[in-house]
């Protein structure tokens, strides 16, 4: 009986040791929904403040964690896409976007899952690779269509050549590619002079599901504010810093020197394409696809 016992106070033991930590963190993400809470109803700065500070704390970057060559240049590719206080270079004003609306924002809220990380063995860039790319993809529909004429969607293809180079310009999730990774925990080494910067994990997306009234189900860090009905939304949208982009993923080439980032941002889907120079990537296109 007192062997029962003492197995009995051990097991009560280890069942309390192991959820001190669980029932602090879960005590903390209460806590910081409160805060938040607190400082929307109050309008205060510096509570607002003070939780992303809390969350910054909670959630560092991971880029040193990085083992794989492949996502770790992804990584480097988000870093030079990834530029909130010019939206110029990443939309088309043609749609009236406002380029400035996150220039003056003290908070970045940063996704914290990239979806797939993807290799090509090439990216077509220049105009005779696109066309090359293009050609080739129309026969390869046409031994999907074997009825179509294939002079004819070849010269439609090259005929249809609107302002922003579509379709000319190929769809980059069309490109074959071989998958590296998918779901990566995504938390890239960001800073901004005067910026907090902050990483959507799936508990903090929870969190801000509840502070914008609205059930967690969507996958796009974009679609907060698009879903929630109602004035009130768009004030508790407003009072937050709202800056993810990348909706599909990153897809890089063979050799590590192109790279193509698939993202979304206000009903608009675009590709950005960018180029390794002297060991640093730079934006060197940006196409929008789609729009909702």
């Amino acid at each position: 009986m007192n062997n029962l016992s003492s197995i009995c106070r051990a097991f009560l033991l280890m069942a309390f040791i192991m959820a001190v930590p669980f029932s602090s963190c879960w005590a903390q993400r209460e806590g910081q929904k409160e805060l938040l809470d607190r400082a929307y109803w109050e309008k205060s700065v510096e509570t607002l403040q003070q939780f992303f500070e809390n969350w910054a704390d909670e959630i560092p970057q991971n880029e040193a964690e990085v083992t794989n060559d492949t996502v770790a240049e992804a990584y480097r590719v988000f870093k030079a896409f990834y530029q909130p206080m010019q939206l110029e270079l990443l939309t088309d004003s043609v749609y009236g976007e406002d380029t400035t609306l996150f220039m003056n924002k003290p908070f970045y809220i940063v996704q914290g899952t990239l979806w797939e990380v993807r290799v090509a063995d090439g990216i077509p860039y220049t105009r005779a690779e696109r066309d090359s790319f293009l050609v080739t993809r129309a026969r390869e529909y046409k031994l999907e269509h074997p009825w179509i004429d294939l002079e004819e969607v070849i010269r439609d293809t090259f005929e249809y050549r609107p302002r922003y180079e579509y379709p000319s310009f190929p769809r980059f999730e069309y490109v074959p590619s071989r998958r590296i990774d998918s779901a990566i925990r995504f938390c890239p080494n960001v800073h901004f002079e005067g910026k907090k910067v902050v990483y959507l994990t799936p508990e903090y997306r929870v969190l801000l599901d509840k502070f914008m009234e609205k059930p967690g189900n969507s996958r796009d860090p974009n679609k907060l504010r698009e879903l929630m009905p109602g004035y009130e939304s768009g004030i508790r949208s407003d009072f937050l810093s709202w800056m993810a982009l990348v909706r599909r993923g990153i897809i890089l080439d063979s050799q590590l020197q192109r790279a193509v980032v698939l993202y979304y941002y206000r009903f608009v889907g675009y590709q950005a394409t960018l180029l390794k120079e002297q060991g640093e990537w730079r934006v060197a296109k940006v196409v929008s696809t789609w729009i909702e």
